[in-house]
């Protein structure tokens, strides 16, 4: 469902969603299963309860009845107002973006339904391995285009929690095309140039790999974001960064930074 002002513009989105039980698995993840939301009503625009919407949000029964249910079980549905709509790589967007997108839920926009992590890579969830990865884009204003060499930069990622001690590659590539962290998901993301910068490390799965930092030499890319699409060198438009993870990998982000 959207919600619209005068001028037709979307001012926010509700719809979808998920929900999960209070059980663990071996990565520190619930039961999951989506929500559905179906609009029932919605008042005349004049008169008692105008300006109200009836709608029925709902879990699959056989999910919820089932033996290996943890309850208690909350229900989470999507919902995107406001700012949440300027995280976007398109032209003219301020300050940065991140979200991530998963397979196990492929239609929900993760990036507002589970804003406070970053994942990437292969997890049991639900009884099957499924892969998620990470978005990331930083506005680098009159740097994008500007053809100017650069000498240095690199991204950092604080590695909060992985599948085990066992180092998997990290890949991070240029993002090809736009994506808005309000409503990008698995079926919509970016994909990747095809020229990422690997890294294997797993932290903060136990004492003996803590979480910490780990950093990308992410020049090249960055090179080409200042290189443009205009210029006399081969470039690309800053669509921000695509983040996976090898084989089950699994990593939680926490905070990144682009330097």
């Amino acid at each position: 469902m959207e919600f619209v002002d005068s001028t037709g513009t979307v001012i926010a989105t509700y719809g979808g969603g998920k929900a999960y039980d209070s059980s663990s698995n071996e990565v520190g993840e619930p039961a999951t299963a989506p929500v559905a939301t179906r609009l029932l009503a919605v008042a005349p625009a004049t008169g008692a309860g105008r300006g109200t919407a009836t709608v029925e949000v709902s879990v699959d029964p056989t999910w919820v009845g089932d033996n290996a249910r943890v309850f208690p079980v909350t229900i989470d549905p999507h919902i995107a107002t406001g700012s949440g709509f300027s995280g976007t790589t398109a032209s003219g967007s301020t300050g940065s973006a991140d979200a991530y997108v998963d397979e196990a839920f492929p239609t929900t926009a993760e990036g507002v339904q589970d804003a406070n992590r970053l994942l990437m890579g292969v997890r049991p969830i639900n009884g099957a391995n499924k892969n998620s990865a990470t978005l990331l884009y930083f506005n680098l204003g009159d740097l994008v285009g500007s053809e100017n060499t650069i000498t240095a930069a690199s991204l950092s990622l604080w590695n909060n929690y992985s599948y085990s001690c066992t180092a998997y590659g990290v890949r991070v590539d240029a993002a090809l095309t736009p994506w808005n962290a309000s409503t990008v998901t698995w079926n919509t993301g970016p994909q990747g140039a095809g020229t990422p910068v690997i890294r294997s490390f797993a932290r903060g799965y136990s004492s003996s790999c803590a979480a910490g930092s780990e950093s990308f030499d992410v020049r090249n890319i960055v090179q080409q974001w200042s290189n443009g699409t205009a210029g006399y060198y081969s470039g690309r438009a800053n669509n921000g960064f695509v983040l996976t993870a090898d084989g089950t990998g699994h990593h939680r982000l926490q905070a990144v930074q682009l330097r």
